[in-house]
């Protein structure tokens, strides 16, 4: 569908603004590990941040659906024994 169409095109957009900054630093001779790791870091933190803040709106304006939907679309599994 788009959305998911528009998610993925937002998503590699935010991984290639990342990636690029990874190889400045490199280029720059910062080391590799360093690199990586704040590859890593800002990667997860620009992916993630979007939906946290609105899970987070979502907690204190008492939108249980949308917590629920969201524990269901990430498989987070909160509230339920494992297999």
């Amino acid at each position: 569908t788009s959305l998911i169409q528009d998610f993925r095109n937002r998503s590699e957009a935010i991984r290639d603004e990342v990636l690029e900054k990874a190889l400045r630093q490199l280029e720059s001779g910062k080391p590799a590990d360093e690199v990586a790791r704040f590859l890593a870091h800002t990667l997860t933190n620009k992916l993630l941040h979007a939906p946290c803040a609105q899970l987070r709106l979502a907690g204190s304006a008492g939108q249980t659906q949308l917590i629920e939907a969201a524990d269901t679309l990430f498989q987070l599994n909160r509230g339920r024994p494992s297999p």
